[in-house]
Formats: C-alpha cells, sequence, structure tokens
C-alpha cells in the first residue's frame, strides 16, 4: 500500500550498535566520540 510499520526498537537492540573512526551508532543515531558518554543514547521511553 506504498507504507511501511515503524517500530520502536527492542529492549536488546538499545545502545551502541555500531562504530565507525570514533563516531559511535546509539540507538539509531551517530555520536562523535567527544560527546559524554552520558548524553549519547538517553532512551526515553514508559519503561524508565
Amino acid at each position: 500500500m506504498g507504507y511501511e510499520p515503524v517500530y520502536d526498537y527492542a529492549k536488546d537492540q538499545l545502545g551502541v550498535q555500531a562504530g565507525f573512526a570514533g563516531a559511535e551508532l546509539v540507538e539509531g543515531n551517530w555520536y562523535c566520540p567527544s560527546i559524554a558518554r552520558g548524553a549519547k543514547g538517553r532512551h526515553q521511553g514508559p519503561d524508565q
């Protein structure tokens, strides 16, 4: 029908997913290595 459903990440998919040249892919967003660890991928869901 021209669209695909979008879902939230499962609990086992949260956190760092990949890295490239020092940057980290955290929950679907790329972060610079100079950003503090606590500021990367602050997941705010109903379970927090």
